[in-house]
């Protein structure tokens, strides 16, 4: 009897275990972070390419998703469930951001909304792949476009698919999917922040303040420009410019909050696939992880390969014949195979040719003053953290790619707005600021540490500056004036600027054509 009594006894604590299991808020945060990179690619497979590569791309997903999932859960070890009040109080704050992010419509929305506000739209009002007739565009468009009857929208908008999926399937309301969008977002960076407590292994409101404000000196450049004027009659000095980040002209690197507020859809998905490869313990996926990069962010995908390969090579635990097998899994070779494949196709259906002059940043900008602006830019931007860090940065284990890459970046130049500089540096910039705020916490010399949170707030104001326009003109401007409504489709391109209508036509539209998209993956025959 007290035999059957003890194994009864035994079965409900392990039912009362494995309940509590399924039930851990924490596996199920490590669950929603996994699931808000994987799932948005899922969603494009199903609504851009053939079903049989569909299906294959979500099988393969579904196994990475399961072996990732196995080995991250016991490397969250800061618990959600611990100091309530912490977690409520980090809620509210990145709600507030987001809300004055532009993201919904809720607050003043920066230029780049101009696109993302069609987009959206479309995504979630309009069958998938997104397709228009040209007949329906204004001839400014059809001219572009010699010959073709039909053109298809072609960006990195994978970021935003549950959510227009979501509400192309229930058929909800404009005002209803923007909320639901904003919603997201605030879960989304919630995610990115508990990842980063749990690689900093802490609760810290230093990390919070980071996320939301981490940035270069650029606010105090322009304050320096702004000295002069205090010699002269024209006192007070004038306002801060608006777009302070690009003092340089030729170059430029996004704070966190310039970040979200222009380019959310690559820059937040890329933030939680770096905080993930952190965590993740080993190399069996390391690659397949890394390469969902590529779906978000075809410029952050560069960066991204170095950050893989350093994880490859830089642990020194493991023979290289041990290591070579761990990193030639099936994952680590299908998964790539197929991110460069699909989306690879898919993106390099844009044509950018002569769009403009790129290359070498001496050879577009000869100047004799480019160096200068690149050694000043790369001081203040850059190593100006390594500096206040000291000798203990090298400690990081992404020390020398953070440190060479972000020195490196602004020596090359794409596109009009410099796509590259502001955007494969991205994870870099990412990694600097967890290596600056796990440097304060692991400084043990007081003084150090006062000079790496001292650093860090300079740079804050950065960021600040660009919230505090966003606040300034929700609050004193009308929703008219500051929600981008130009274009309501990208099915008529037509505006008051025929230059940017041009600019967009030619950006985002692609017209139909027999290449290897259209031929082997696209979903439309």
């Amino acid at each position: 009897m007290r035999k059957e009594t003890a194994m009864l006894l035994d079965k409900n604590a392990k039912r009362m275990g494995n309940r509590k299991a399924v039930l851990n808020p924490d596996h199920a945060l490590v669950f929603m972070a996994l699931c808000s990179v994987v799932l948005p690619i899922i969603c494009f497979l199903w609504g851009w390419t053939k079903p049989v590569i569909a299906l294959g791309g979500t099988v393969c997903l579904l196994f990475l998703f399961a072996r990732v999932y196995q080995s991250l859960k016991a490397e969250f070890t800061v618990s959600v469930t611990e100091d309530i009040k912490f977690w409520w109080t980090a809620l509210a704050f990145i709600g507030i951001w987001c809300l004055f992010s532009g993201i919904g419509g809720f607050s003043y929305q920066a230029r780049d909304f101009l696109a993302r506000n069609p987009m959206f739209r479309d995504l979630s009002s309009q069958s998938w792949p997104l397709r228009y007739e040209l007949a329906e565009q204004p001839e400014l468009i059809r001219n572009l476009f010699p010959g073709a009857t039909t053109c298809d929208l072609v960006y990195y908008y994978t970021w935003w698919l549950p959510v227009a999926g979501l509400v192309k399937v229930f058929r909800f309301s404009h005002e209803v999917a923007d909320a639901l969008l904003l919603a997201y977002t605030i879960l989304y960076v919630f995610l990115i922040f508990y990842c980063l407590s749990n690689i900093i292994k802490k609760k810290s409101y230093v990390m919070l303040s980071a996320l939301i404000l981490f940035g270069g000196f650029d606010f105090w450049i322009s304050v320096l420009e702004g000295i002069p004027s205090l010699m002269t009659k024209d006192f007070p000095p004038p306002m801060i410019p608006v777009d302070i980040e690009w003092w340089a002209n030729r170059f430029s690197y996004s704070s966190n909050t310039a970040q979200l507020l222009n380019v959310f859809n690559s820059s937040l998905p890329i933030w939680m696939l770096v905080c993930l490869l952190m965590m993740l313990p080993g190399n069996r996926s390391r690659a397949a992880l890394g390469s969902l990069a590529f779906a978000y962010s075809p410029f952050g995908t560069v960066a991204m390969v170095f950050i893989v390969l350093i994880d490859f090579i830089g642990k020194n635990d493991k023979k290289w014949g041990e290591k070579i097998k761990e990193i030639f899994t099936p994952e680590n070779l299908i998964i790539p195979l197929m991110m460069l494949v699909v989306f690879g196709a898919f993106y390099l259906r844009v044509n950018l040719d002569k769009t403009s002059t790129d290359g070498w940043i001496f050879k577009v900008y000869p100047e004799k003053r480019t160096f200068t602006l690149f050694i000043i830019f790369v001081l203040v931007e850059v190593w100006i953290y390594f500096i206040a860090i000291g000798k203990r940065a090298r400690e990081f284990r992404f020390y020398w790619v953070t440190l060479i890459g972000l020195s490196l970046i602004p020596l090359w130049k794409v596109g009009a707005a410099n796509d590259w500089s502001l955007k494969v540096s991205v994870p870099l910039l990412f990694l600097l600021m967890i290596m600056m705020v796990d440097s304060y916490y692991r400084e043990t010399q007081k003084k150090q540490r006062y000079v790496i949170l001292a650093v860090l707030i300079m740079g804050f104001l950065t960021s600040a500056m660009e919230l505090k326009r966003n606040i300034h003109g929700t609050l004193n401007m009308q929703e008219a004036e500051y929600i981008h409504s130009e274009y309501s489709t990208f099915q008529y391109l037509g505006s008051d600027d025929e230059m940017m209508d041009i600019f967009f036509g030619g950006q985002y539209l692609v017209p139909e054509s027999e290449g290897f998209w259209s031929r082997y993956i696209s979903a439309v025959n």
